[in-house]
C-alpha cells in the first residue's frame, strides 16, 4: 500500500480541500456532485459516472493517501445515516 497523497487524474476542479492527521499523508477531498459533473462532461451518463465514483473512489483503498469523497448534507441527514 502507498503512503502518498493520491489524486484522481483530470478532476482537480472537483477538489474542495484536504484532510490531515498526525503522522499520515494528506488526503485529497473531492465533492461528489462536482465529480459527477466532471465525469459527465467526459462523456459518461449520470448513472455511469455515479457507478464509477462509487466503485473506483469510494470503494477503493490504495493506502492512507486514498482520496475521499465529500457528500454535502445537513446534520439531520448525517444523524439519520448514523442511526441505520
Amino acid at each position: 500500500m502507498t503512503e502518498q497523497t493520491l489524486f484522481i487524474d483530470g478532476a482537480d476542479q472537483a477538489i474542495v480541500g484536504f484532510h490531515q492527521r498526525c503522522g499520515e499523508p494528506p488526503v485529497v477531498i473531492y465533492d461528489y456532485e462536482m465529480l459527477l459533473k466532471h465525469f459527465m462532461n467526459e462523456g459518461m451518463s449520470e448513472e455511469g459516472a455515479a457507478e464509477w465514483i462509487e466503485f473506483n473512489v469510494v470503494g477503493a483503498w490504495c493506502g492512507k493517501g486514498t482520496p475521499a469523497v465529500m457528500y454535502q448534507a445537513k446534520r439531520s441527514h448525517i444523524e439519520e445515516i448514523l442511526d441505520t
